[in-house]
């Protein structure tokens, strides 16, 4: 039986093939070029903070509709001690909107070369993660 096993051929095979075998098969080749990835998204992340920033925020609600304002009788502040809040908040008198939207547009104007120091950082882990 051993005689049988051992008269078997293996296959031959070249360097190309036997290179694309061992990067296919080696995990610790694709869990390297993660980390390399990562360390280039930390640099993309550094380049992108020092442009600009824009948000935006938007809320829209529906709210029981009232008129006039917090305190009883409907004024709008308080004129007179006590203060006492309306007591009218458990009456439907049907629906009104309530939206608000904010806008921001930044621009760092002076980041002391933290954008600067962090880059060069950034690119220093891509280079000791690429070996």
């Amino acid at each position: 039986m051993l005689m049988a096993a051992l008269q078997g051929q293996a296959d031959t095979i070249n360097l190309q093939q036997a290179v694309e075998m061992s990067l296919t098969a080696d995990p610790r080749i694709k869990e390297s070029e993660q980390v390399v990835e990562a360390a280039r998204s930390l640099l993309q992340e550094v380049q992108g903070n020092g442009g600009w920033r824009v948000g935006m925020n938007a809320f829209i609600g529906l709210a029981p509709k009232v008129e006039g304002g917090f305190y009883q009788g409907g004024e709008p502040s308080c004129t007179a001690f006590p203060c006492t809040p309306r007591s009218d908040g458990d009456e439907f008198n049907g629906l009104s909107d309530w939206t608000h939207i904010s806008f921001s547009l930044i621009k760092p104007l002076f980041t002391f070369g933290k954008l600067e120091h962090y880059g060069e950082a950034a690119q220093g882990n891509i280079d000791i993660k690429r070996g």
